[in-house]
Order: structure tokens, then C-alpha cells, then sequence
């Protein structure tokens, strides 16, 4: 009897402060599991590779890939974080990994793929690697002062690697006798403080010279019970350094007959050697400015433009224009169901996710359709997914 009037008088008293204004606005001390991860590519969508047997039509392709040729994307950025809200202070601390890799293969081998090739033309092939992968650890703060908001998240990171440039070619030439020769080259170039020959583990004093220090902070402005402001940006403040080059040669020849293609001599050679070098290296920087308007105690609708910059202030620098729109449905604080397209890291990203809060625990999930290009992006050719789950009251 005592544990079934113990029960009622829970339920009672959750109920009864689930439906007062701010239950489910804030935990006061809340932990936060968080896994996102996307794959995209420029040109192919999603029904010609999920299939029982994959047949992809190298002419279609050829004809509607772009001069920049075939891209491959993949990313991921899991991270955990622990914090505590106050009425008037936030406070928390964020620890992840971050990283991406972009894959590029000429647009003439795909054409070499549809149309083939003519008597006695050489025809050479490129492929270029863009990938780095952080580890990362962040205080943050934040500071509410009437209709203001302030959070600063200073950052320490250590870069992990760092590929990137042109990694590889093939060389295709047959000539009228009928002799075929094939020759592909690799020389790639793997940055990082890791000898990837000698895992001895007496890394430590490597580590700690690579650490690097940026800063990201929210500027958030109430202007009245409609409309509100936003600034995110992050700069870099002290570069993360690579010191160990782990550079990777291979070689590849094969000559035979196009009448008997299988009976060729071939040839192949591997090197490999580790060097000391220093390469800096930062973080990607962003400024990205956003306007909240709530038409409808249930309605929120989000727009937001600004710069991205990757590997700022160290070789290889460049930038590209960001922007966000979307729209949120609000049921009370328990459930947000929300909608947006989004041109960020270079990705065009069409995103359905949702939010379910029952204020102990809370469940936050979104699914996309993703590409590198605009029109690609709504076909399938690449999709995103996270998810995440926050403990606490």
C-alpha cells in the first residue's frame, strides 16, 4: 500500500509540474550523447546503388557530371557533453571528434568509362583527396543579461591528420596493333603527429606539441516576443601542428592484349617512408548571422547566411558562402517537428528531424537527403542522419 501511494503521489506531482510554464524548458544539469555522420556524391542517387545488382549507365553519368568531376563525401562528428543551467549561467564542457573526407576522380575516366578511347590516345586520369580529423575538447559558458544572450566556448583540439592534394593517376594507352598498357601512380602524402610505422605509444611529448586553441561564441538578441537575432562564429587563435610526414608510394604497370585481356605481364612496387616536417593546421572558421520569427505560439521559422573558411590562415586557404532555412512545429516543449535546407561545408543538406522531450530524458533525430550538388541533393544521391540523447533534470 505504501509503495502504491508513493507511486500516485509521483505521478502526481510529475504531472502537475509538467504542465507548469517551464518544466520542460531547461535541465538544470543535464548530459548529452550526440552521433551524426553523412555520406553524398555529386551524381548518383540513391536507387541505382541500392539494388540487389548495381548497374550504373557510365553514359548517363558522363553526361551529367560536371567539368569538376566525380565527388565522394563522408563526415562524421561525434561528441558527448556534460552541463549545468542556472537561472541566469550556463556552463558545460564538450568533448568530440570531427572529420571529413572528399574524394575526386576526374571527369575524363568517367568518360573513358562511357565513350572508350581512340587508337594511339593517351589518356591520363587524376584523383584528389581532401580529409583531416580532429579530436576536441570545449569549455562553454553562457550568460543571459536581460534580453541578451552571451555563450563563449573556448576550444583546445589536436589535429589527428591531414591528406590533401592530388593523390593519384592512371595512364590508358592502346595502340593499333592491339597492344594495351595501363599505368596507375599513388604518392600520398599523410600528415600527422602519429609515426604510423612505429606504434610505440611514446607519443605523449608529440601530442602535446600538437594541441591547438580556437574560440566560438553566440551572440543572441531578443528584439521583441516575435523576432530575434543570432551570431555564430569561430576563429582560430593558436594553429594545431603536424610533425610527422608518412608518405606512401605506389606503382602500377600492366601490359597485354585488348583480344586476350586477362594474359598481360604486370608490375608493382610499394614504398614507404616517414620524415619530420611542421604543418600547421586549423579548424574550419565560420560567421554565420540568423533571424528567428515566431508567427504563432507554435511556429518558428529560422533563416541564416554567412562564410565558411576552410584551413584559414595556413597554405590551402578558401571559402565558400554558407546559408540555413527552416521551420519549426512546436507542440508545447514535449515535441518539435522541423524542416530545412541547408548549404553548409560545402554541402547541400534537405533535413526532417524531431525533438521529443520528456524532461528526464529528451530524444533528438533527423534524417537528410544530401549532395554536393544543389539539384543532386533532392534525388538521393547522398544521405545524413543523427541522433541524440540528453539525461538530466
Amino acid at each position: 500500500m505504501k509503495r502504491v501511494l508513493c507511486l500516485f503521489l509521483f505521478i502526481c506531482i510529475f504531472c502537475t509540474s509538467a504542465f507548469s510554464r517551464k518544466f520542460f524548458d531547461d535541465r538544470y544539469f543535464e548530459v548529452k550523447i550526440d552521433v551524426p555522420f553523412s555520406i553524398s556524391n555529386n551524381s548518383l542517387s540513391a536507387d541505382k546503388l541500392f539494388r540487389d545488382e548495381i548497374v550504373i549507365d557510365f553514359r548517363e553519368l558522363a553526361e551529367n557530371l560536371s567539368d569538376k568531376g566525380y565527388n565522394q563525401t563522408f563526415t562524421f562528428s561525434p561528441s558527448s557533453s556534460i552541463s549545468l543551467n542556472l537561472e541566469k549561467v550556463f556552463i558545460g564542457l564538450i568533448f568530440g571528434t570531427e572529420g571529413y573526407l572528399t574524394t575526386n576522380i576526374s571527369k575524363d575516366l568517367i568518360d573513358f568509362l562511357a565513350y572508350g578511347n581512340q587508337i594511339n590516345e593517351e589518356l591520363n586520369f587524376g584523383m584528389k583527396m581532401d580529409s583531416e580529423m580532429f579530436s576536441y575538447s570545449c569549455f562553454k559558458l553562457g550568460i543571459k543579461m536581460n534580453t541578451i544572450r552571451l555563450t563563449f566556448i573556448p576550444s583546445v583540439f589536436i589535429p589527428v591528420y591531414s591528406l590533401s592534394g592530388d593523390v593519384g593517376k592512371v595512364s590508358v594507352l592502346n595502340d593499333n596493333t592491339g597492344k594495351l598498357e595501363v599505368g596507375a601512380m599513388a604518392s600520398i602524402d599523410l600528415y600527422s603527429y602519429l609515426n604510423f610505422e612505429d606504434f610505440s605509444f611514446s607519443v605523449a611529448k608529440s601530442y602535446l606539441k600538437s594541441i591547438g586553441f580556437d574560440f566560438a561564441g553566440i551572440v543572441e538578441k531578443q528584439i521583441d516576443e516575435r523576432l530575434g537575432v543570432e551570431v555564430d562564429f569561430r576563429v582560430p587563435i593558436v594553429p594545431g601542428r603536424l610533425n610527422q610526414r608518412n608518405h606512401y608510394d605506389y606503382l602500377f604497370t600492366y601490359e597485354t592484349s585488348v583480344l586476350n585481356f586477362s594474359d598481360g605481364d604486370s608490375y608493382s612496387e610499394t614504398n614507404r617512408s616517414v620524415s619530420s616536417c611542421h604543418i600547421n593546421i586549423n579548424r574550419p572558421m565560420y560567421f554565420m548571422g540568423y533571424m528567428n520569427f515566431v508567427p504563432s505560439y507554435m511556429v518558428l521559422l529560422r533563416g541564416g547566411i554567412g562564410l565558411g573558411i576552410r584551413h584559414p590562415f595556413v597554405e590551402g586557404t578558401y571559402g565558400y558562402l554558407q546559408y540555413y532555412l527552416g521551420g519549426s512545429l512546436h507542440f508545447g516543449k514535449i515535441l518539435v517537428l522541423s524542416l530545412s535546407s541547408e548549404y553548409t561545408n560545402q554541402i547541400f543538406i534537405n533535413q526532417f528531424a524531431f525533438s521529443l522531450n520528456l524532461r528526464v530524458v529528451q530524444m533528438d533525430a533527423g534524417i537528410s537527403l544530401q549532395s554536393a550538388s544543389f539539384a543532386k541533393s533532392f534525388t538521393m544521391s547522398g544521405f545524413g542522419a543523427y541522433i541524440s540523447y540528453s539525461f538530466g533534470y
